[in-house]
């Protein structure tokens, strides 16, 4: 998987990347937001982990931004943060999937990596039963046209 991080506590960015890299993931580190947005658009990003409070635009902005350019990207917020109506709500603003709190726990770590991993696996299973359940149902009418197959318009 492709793993982006975002921090600007270079310390905790370069932390979590280790513990990231050993368990058999390409990382790659920011310190900025804008420049995590551009990789996004321009990197194949899986998961993408940001600090909430950082100098520019919070994490919470970089993975709203994310969750309407790449909605397929897993987002994970990292956090020293208690207030848990503070938490709710960045969650349910950001379309957050994930908070790991720090200091960082290796088992939590790895806990969001199967989650993202499934995610994405999930992803693929339903774009590739989505399209090839619909090419099974379409037929041709007398004219040759492509129609969806009535039992088809039933199940919709």
């Amino acid at each position: 998987m492709n793993v982006l991080i975002v921090d600007d506590n270079e310390l905790a960015a370069r932390a979590l990347a280790r513990i990231i890299e050993r368990e058999g993931h390409t990382v790659a580190v920011t310190r900025e937001p804008t420049q995590a947005l551009r990789l996004v658009r321009r990197l194949d990003i899986d998961l993408v982990i940001t600090d909430e409070r950082m100098p520019g635009m919070a994490g919470s902005e970089i993975l709203a931004t994310l969750a309407r350019l790449r909605p397929q990207c897993f987002r994970a917020l990292t956090t020293g943060l208690t207030n848990a109506t503070l938490l709710v709500a960045l969650i349910n603003e950001s379309r957050v999937e994930y908070v790991l709190e720090k200091p960082f726990d290796i088992e939590r770590v790895r806990a969001l990596l199967r989650l993202a991993h499934n995610e994405k696996r999930c992803q693929a299973r339903r774009r590739t039963t989505t399209y090839a359940n619909a090419w099974s149902k379409l037929e041709r009418d007398e004219a040759g046209a492509i129609v969806i197959a009535a039992d088809a318009r039933a199940e919709a």
